[in-house]
């Protein structure tokens, strides 16, 4: 397993993996970001919006929520495999 892995580090070069690493961060934080945003405007407007209004409003947050610990799961993977690629 640990040859495969290292097989999928060896894909591309440390600071491209550095670049998904901090791509992934921003990923992370406007993950975060919408979901904050779409959950105050969903919760503070939730008399006024019509039913449709409702239901995408539930989904954006749900989804962005979704969102955010697969940003942070790909960041981490990202530096893992860059310190794999700087250390062979």
């Amino acid at each position: 397993m640990l040859d495969a892995l290292a097989s999928v580090a060896l894909f591309l070069p440390w600071w491209a993996w550095l670049l998904l690493s901090f791509a992934s961060g921003v990923g992370f934080a406007l993950g975060w970001a919408t979901a904050l945003a779409s959950l105050s405007a969903y919760g503070s407007n939730y008399r006024v919006l019509s039913a449709r209004q409702r239901r995408m409003g539930r989904g954006l947050a749900l989804l962005s929520l979704l969102a955010v610990p697969v940003f942070a799961v790909a960041g981490i993977a990202g530096l893992v495999a860059a310190a794999w690629r700087l250390s062979n």
